[in-house]
């Protein structure tokens, strides 16, 4: 992914701070400082006063949220420690705990107890037909969105099926989670909050000890962002910026665009620099480096602050002139997120390598050039064909299960997770769809859940089979 050199010169920036020292990573930032240098502030349309932005020529260099620094730091230490791989590696045996305890406790929850060679099946299944492959070895935070959810689960609704140590490791997971970007705390916190507001409604649900522990990893989140932002305002004497994603999104799908064309001439906002007479790709507003076509990272430190800063302003603006446009585009966002299945970037384009020839160090690149993804043949079809196939029959699964435990009290805290877990894919699509745009790695990230759980609800199917035969 063209944003993992970013979060390993994010981290060897601290390192190199720490001990004084250069390294490759250090001398391929100091390059692209160089090379990448944004132009002088905009004489056209100046920033909103309001905003804070500062246009002095001594603006300094505008540092990300969102890009976690504590990620950054996995992927750092072990390129330290030898290799890239070991990153890989610790996904990966994080990923197969937490599957392996999961199904535990799901087993359990339904008064059965894993077996070995069936957990070890699913979890064969798991690698070959859904994406969980391809993100256990991407080097980006998108696995631990889906880790995340499942400690989650875990925590709140499979808690009794739990050893100590088990709720030490998914508590762990999930603060790790929501440390590794800004949009899985968010996701976390919103996901905290329903479960609050039901059971408050219905008087019944997760326990309070269970909820206090969730909430205590949403709190390390947001104190791990304090602390990153405090860090960065202390050694750059600048807070880090939040691209704004949402203002984006808005001219993109076409109710910003026409608020713009519209109202452009009575509130200046910067981004009516924008040529108008034409469309524009949310990616290409945020991250195009020419100031001709880009309204974020084209433009100079101060009007970068400047279009972050007038973000809120611009939103409230464009929903209360055209509300029904926005609803109506971010809906449409939602449903396409919510079913696009695709592993695009997985295979690079001309633009991933030639992003990758100018941010990463040639030791690591040479051996980038000899894989499958680098030149473009990387076989995705099949995968993404599996997991629509594996997705029907999961929900298939988990609906019928649904319908079947209504009356069966003992399932409670399974059917709380089932219904949690699928909450959970509507506020993915919702969250990520609404904000970023869709894209299918958004939702393939975490659909491999769904299976894991529906592997659970399949035991107990097959107990209840069991238990009839007794019977007779």
């Amino acid at each position: 992914m063209p944003d993992t050199p970013s979060y390993l010169r994010a981290a060897d920036a601290g390192y190199a701070k720490l001990f004084n020292v250069t390294t490759d990573w250090t001398a391929k930032s100091q390059w692209l400082m160089r090379e990448e240098r944004p132009p002088a502030p905009l004489a056209t349309v100046s920033p909103n006063p309001s905003s804070g932005a500062s246009v002095s020529s001594g603006e300094p260099a505008v540092t990300l949220k969102g890009r976690s620094v504590y990620y950054g730091a996995l992927l750092y230490l072990a390129d330290l420690a030898g290799s890239l791989w070991l990153a890989i590696l610790a996904q990966a045996v994080v990923a197969a705990v937490a599957i392996t305890l999961t199904l535990s406790a799901l087993h359990r929850a339904s008064g059965t107890t894993a077996r070995a060679p069936p957990s070890l099946l699913i979890g064969v299944g798991l690698a070959v037909a859904t994406p969980l492959g391809f993100f256990v070895s991407y080097l980006m935070p998108d696995l631990f969105g889906a880790l995340g959810l499942l400690a989650m689960m875990n925590l709140l609704f499979l808690r009794q099926q739990l050893s100590r140590r088990a709720r030490a490791f998914f508590l762990a997971v999930l603060a790790f989670a929501v440390l590794s970007h800004s949009v899985n705390l968010t996701f976390t916190l919103l996901l905290l909050l329903t479960i609050v507001a039901v059971r408050l409604i219905l008087r019944r649900g997760p326990t309070s000890p269970a909820l206090l522990a969730v909430a205590g990893c949403v709190a390390i989140g947001f104190a791990g962002q304090l602390a990153f932002d405090l860090t960065v305002k202390r050694l750059t004497g600048a807070a880090p910026v939040r691209p704004p994603f949402v203002a984006m999104r808005l001219i993109a799908d076409g109710p910003g665009l026409d608020f713009l064309r519209e109202h452009c001439a009575s509130q200046p906002f910067i981004y009516c620099r924008l040529d108008t007479t034409r469309p524009a790709h949310s990616d290409t507003l945020l991250w195009s480096p020419d100031p001709q076509h880009s309204l974020f990272r084209g433009l100079s430190y101060a009007d970068q602050r400047a279009a972050a800063a007038q973000q809120t302003r611009f939103v409230l603006a464009v929903a209360q002139d055209r509300p029904w446009s926005v609803v109506t585009a971010l809906s449409r966002d939602v449903l396409q997120q919510l079913f696009s299945f695709d592993l695009l970037g997985f295979n690079y384009g001309d633009g991933m390598r030639q992003r990758y020839a100018s941010a990463v160090p040639e030791r690591l690149l040479e051996p980038m050039r000899q894989t499958e993804a680098y030149k473009g043949t990387l076989a995705l079809r099949p995968t993404e064909i599996a997991t629509v196939l594996v997705t029907i029959v999961s929900l298939v699964a988990i609906l019928l299960f649904l319908r079947r435990s209504r009356t069966d009290s003992s399932l409670g805290n399974l059917r709380g997770a089932c219904l949690f877990i699928l909450f959970a894919v509507l506020l993915n699509a919702a969250l990520c769809g609404a904000l970023s745009g869709p894209k299918g790695r958004y939702q393939m990230r975490l659909i491999w859940v769904l299976p894991v759980l529906a592997a659970g609800v399949f035991v107990t199917r097959r107990n209840d089979a069991r238990a009839g035969q007794h019977a007779v």
